[in-house]
């Protein structure tokens, strides 16, 4: 039986684990240049703005930082009790799995 308490302990597991995927991900590609500290917003934002000093395709790197917020957003969510009862068509939002694969073709 699952409790709000061990709900909230498996949602910060969920996103601890998350981050340390996306971490991997990013930095394996971009550690050269810039390192992702975190998934909050002003962690992505400083990882983006560290790329304006350098010459990538800006697109490429709007499009990785944009699947990042999406991937941020959607562990805020998770963490979120209350979504249950806000979140009309939950099975529309693609899973977390289906942003990380994005997110590593992205980084390819």
């Amino acid at each position: 039986m699952n409790t709000p308490s061990a709900d909230r302990f498996g949602s910060f597991f969920l996103r601890v684990k998350t981050e340390r995927n996306v971490l991997a991900i990013v930095n394996s590609r971009f550690s050269n240049v810039a390192e992702l500290h975190g998934l909050t917003s002003e962690a992505i934002h400083q990882w983006q703005k560290r790329f304006s000093e350098f010459e990538m395709p800006i697109d490429d790197i709007n499009h990785i930082c944009f699947l990042l917020h999406r991937i941020s957003a959607r562990c805020k969510s998770e963490a979120d009790q209350s979504r249950i009862v806000f979140d009309d068509e939950p099975q529309q939002r693609l899973p977390i799995a289906g942003l990380l694969v994005q997110l590593s073709e992205a980084c390819l």
